[in-house]
């Protein structure tokens, strides 16, 4: 706040010193000029395309803005006009600059010509004709004049001169301005201002067209990365690219013709605007908050000022503010921004380096633009007419080009550090996809764990309850007043031993090896043994018993394969009383099934549902314990083959194994 104040405060001083510096130039130019009593004449020639006034002309700055034409004639011919080298320029002072030139048609015919001042905004502008003193006005623009009311509707302030054979004129142009500006006035026929002008504008869009392809690009590359400060770019690029097209002539042409009053003030608006975003995209781009806190404060300080200041565009007309501060807030922005592009640059960032060469282009203008504003440094009036605003135009341009291409670079750095981050982010993803397949399979095992633990419990409750009703039998017949007959004991003894047997065949099933060798085994080498082991029991029970050879072969486990069907033909002859126990193997679709076939008790269909479960029993005879299916079930699982069981109550049951391809 005090540096808000500390400025505030100055600017009054400021504009006291140039007030100062412009009276005493004015009086120097005045005394000097009055050595000088008369001006020379121009003779003109029709052939000749482009004259240069600068030895013809005299010029007086008018502070009050309101002498007549006719004491600027008393002047003229007094002697008190000031010999000009071409530059009127005053720093920046607003006055009113009255210019003298006396020309001559020397040819023998009537001749057109065309004035050209070369300048575009100024808040009045207009000139006088004397011929055998005779005044004639014709106002070129001011602030109440449209585009359209201008005696030639042209981008630039033109006036038509014909002269006839012989005939001399003074010419008087009066200029107003509230910026310091040029006058470059020429004197060109007709046809040499058509080619003139027609190069001019080829120029011209050439090089704001390139600055329009560059502009459109920063769109891409901003919908590329979704980055803000290429916001702050494109309101920089286009403020600038409006700066240009009204420095040429062309925005009050085509764009605001009906506003004067803002065309006179349109240059600081733009050029404000263009300072201020380009301040903030130095902010932005380089990140100046990661290199110094305080840094960072200079550059939200300085386009807070300046913000400030360029409200004093419409509160303060003098134009003290527009010229001063519209300058060095150009030079000190663009300066300040190619520091820290340097600096970024020296921290190994190229993007920097490139944009330092942008903000370097803009430097090298805004120095001379300053030393020759402050009247420190002056252009010959050719090369200001012909080349001015088109050296600014190619510093525009090359600090656009600087610019752009650094935002590419950065563009393509923040693109491959996405796709790093994205490739990380994929190798995170799958790491995690990983870790939860883990997670995955270990749930599914304790499940499995859990379930199987669970099913070994239901196991041992069926097996303590088996195993203690024949205890409790045999207690009766050893303790009991009635002694139990030798065959019931036998046949409690009988049942603990198979009860122990099938627990025994449990534990074996859960502690043989889990690896699984799958080989191509004929059936009649697994069907062989079953007719060489149970045929004697088979006979003992009376049972026919028969083993259906084939010449198939499976793909399979042949050592688990073996169990099963062991198990399976077990099973049969145990609940088969009388009738017969049929083995064999038949082709399946897409498979081989290993049958074993009973004329036993079979099952009921809800039975069916629960004969693999363990712990459940299947028989009502008190000779199973709803173990030897289960058995069977957990090694099919083993060799993935597939276990079926169908069944008739009172009339036999059918078990296929099937095994696919």
């Amino acid at each position: 706040m005090m540096a808000i104040l500390c400025i505030k405060s100055s600017i009054p001083m400021l504009e006291n010193i140039i007030r100062a510096l412009v009276l005493i130039t004015n009086i120097i130019f005045i005394f000097t000029g009055l050595a000088r009593a008369d001006i020379p004449t121009l003779t003109l020639d029709p052939q000749v395309g482009t004259y240069d006034v600068t030895d013809y002309a005299q010029y007086y700055v008018d502070t009050s803005r309101s002498l007549p034409v006719e004491q600027i004639i008393t002047l003229a011919d007094t002697g008190r006009f000031m010999p000009t080298n071409g530059s009127m320029d005053f720093g920046d002072r607003p006055a009113a600059y009255w210019v003298h030139v006396r020309v001559k048609n020397s040819e023998d015919t009537t001749a057109d010509w065309v004035l050209n001042t070369g300048s575009q905004r100024m808040q009045y502008a207009a000139v006088y004709f004397v011929k055998d003193g005779q005044i004639t006005s014709l106002q070129l623009d001011s602030l109440d004049q449209p585009f359209t009311k201008r005696p030639t509707p042209h981008r630039l302030l033109v006036a038509g001169l014909t002269l006839a054979p012989q005939e001399q004129v003074d010419l008087y142009f009066t200029y107003r301005s509230a910026k310091s500006s040029y006058f470059p006035l020429k004197i060109m026929t007709p046809e040499a201002f058509s080619r003139w002008d027609a190069h001019q504008n080829r120029m011209i869009f050439l090089v704001l067209g390139a600055i329009l392809v560059l502009a459109l690009y920063s769109v891409f590359l901003f919908f590329t990365v979704d980055n803000f400060s290429y916001v702050y770019y494109l309101v920089f690029i286009a403020a600038t690219f409006l700066y240009l097209l009204h420095q040429f002539g062309f925005t009050y042409q085509y764009l605001w013709p009906g506003m004067p009053y803002f065309n006179s003030y349109a240059a600081a608006v733009f050029g404000y605007t263009a300072g201020i975003s380009g301040l903030m995209f130095g902010r932005s781009f380089f990140e100046v908050w990661k290199i110094s806190r305080y840094l960072d404060m200079v550059y939200l300080g300085l386009a807070g000022i300046f913000a400030v200041a360029s409200l004093y565009l419409y509160l303060w007309p003098d134009g003290v503010t527009i010229g001063v501060f519209g300058f060095m807030f150009g030079s000190v922005s663009a300066t300040l921004n190619l520091i820290v592009a340097i600096i970024r640059f020296r921290r190994h960032d190229p993007s920097a380096g490139i944009a330092a060469l942008g903000w370097g282009a803009l430097v090298v203008w805004g120095i001379v633009i300053n030393v020759t504003s402050f009247g420190i440094f002056r252009i010959p009036q050719q090369l200001i007419f012909d080349n001015f605003y088109m050296i600014y135009a190619v510093c525009s341009l090359g600090e656009t080009t600087f610019l752009t291409l650094s935002l590419f670079v950065r563009t393509r750095q923040i693109i491959r550090a996405n796709h790093r981050e994205r490739q990380n982010y994929i190798r995170m993803l799958e790491e995690e996809a990983k870790t939860a397949r883990a997670l995955s399979i270990a749930l599914q095992e304790r499940q499995a764990a859990i379930e199987d633990a669970a099913r070994k419990g239901r196991l041992v409750e069926s097996l303590a309850h088996d195993i203690r009703q024949p205890l409790h039998a045999m207690r009766l017949s050893n303790y009991g007043h009635n002694p139990a007959p030798n065959n019931i004991t036998d046949e409690a003894i009988d049942m603990i031993e198979g009860v122990l047997t099938t627990a025994f065949a449990v534990a074996e099933t859960d502690e043989t090896d889990t690896e699984v060798h799958i080989t191509e085994v004929p059936a009649r080498n697994i069907l062989l043994p079953l007719s060489l082991v149970f045929a004697p029991p088979a006979r003992d029970k009376h049972l026919a018993f028969k083993v259906m050879p084939s010449s198939l072969v499976v793909k399979t486990d042949r050592r688990i394969l073996m169990r099963i069907l062991n198990n399976l033909v077990t099973n049969a002859m145990r609940y088969t009383e009388k009738g017969r126990v049929l083995v064999g193997c038949r082709r399946r679709p897409a498979g081989v099934g290993f049958q074993v076939l009973d004329t036993g008790m079979g099952m009921l269909q809800d039975e069916l549902e629960t004969a693999t479960r363990p712990g459940v029993r299947h028989s009502t005879t008190g000779k199973g314990h709803g173990l030897g299916l289960a058995i069977c079930q957990r090694l099919c699982d083993r060799i993935g083959a597939e276990l079926r069981i169908s069944s008739i109550k009172g009339r036999g049951t059918v078990v296929e194994v099937y095994i696919p391809d």
